[in-house]
């Protein structure tokens, strides 16, 4: 079963992709998506969503957590 975890940001994304099936967690994929300080806020979004989604679509994992700032335990989304 394969887990997407994201740390969001608007200059640099991190993502990892891990299959859990076995005994221990694998790391798949594990990278960072940066966008262009100086461009448009809009630009700058459609290019992490761009990223992300192709991320995603090659992988097809089941469940997604998300870090977020005020929650450093982050929270789990399913994807289905």
């Amino acid at each position: 079963m394969l887990i997407a975890g994201i740390d969001p940001g608007l200059n640099i994304t991190g993502y990892a992709i891990l299959n859990v099936a076995g005994p221990h967690p694998v790391i798949c994929d594990a990278g960072i998506c940066k966008t262009d300080a100086s461009a448009p806020l809009p630009q700058r979004l459609n290019q992490i969503d761009t990223d992300i989604s192709a991320i995603l679509d090659q992988w097809q994992p089941v469940a997604m957590g998300v870090t977020l700032e005020n929650r450093p335990d982050g929270t789990l989304w399913r994807i289905e």
